[in-house]
């Protein structure tokens, strides 16, 4: 199992919330991950969130590329695990929640998307 003494013990607490989607050693390697990602100065990369965490000298970073090619997680169950924490943190009452995405960082264009051209035309213009 991977050292978990480096981890601020509030940041482990929210990750903690996302135990479920992970067995033990996927748990252990996706803390590890988070935290080199919020900790690392350069790129963040895999090889570099692992840098980052201070475990590269004592693992191999195959391990943390083998998190995302061979462990059994979905990422959307960890994002509704994480949703579902925002929501009982910051709402006190039974309300409406609106939930603004910004999806800049998808791929949104190609012969194959779904309505790519259309914003593509102005106003007045023939196809």
């Amino acid at each position: 199992m991977l050292p978990l003494t480096t981890v601020p013990p509030c940041l482990f607490e929210v990750l903690q919330t996302c135990r479920g989607a992970f067995g033990a050693p996927g748990f252990a390697t996706f803390v590890a991950l988070v935290v080199g990602a919020l900790g690392a100065v350069g790129p963040r990369t895999v090889t570099g969130m692992w840098v980052a965490t201070g475990l590269a000298d004592r693992l191999h970073w195959s391990r943390a590329h083998r998190f995302f090619s061979e462990t059994r997680w979905e990422p959307d169950t960890v994002g509704l695990m994480l949703a579902r924490l925002a929501v009982c943190l910051f709402v006190t009452a039974p309300t409406a929640v609106t939930v603004a995405v910004d999806d800049t960082l998808f791929h949104r264009y190609g012969k194959l998307v779904y309505g790519a051209a259309w914003g593509a035309r102005r106003v007045g213009q023939r196809p």
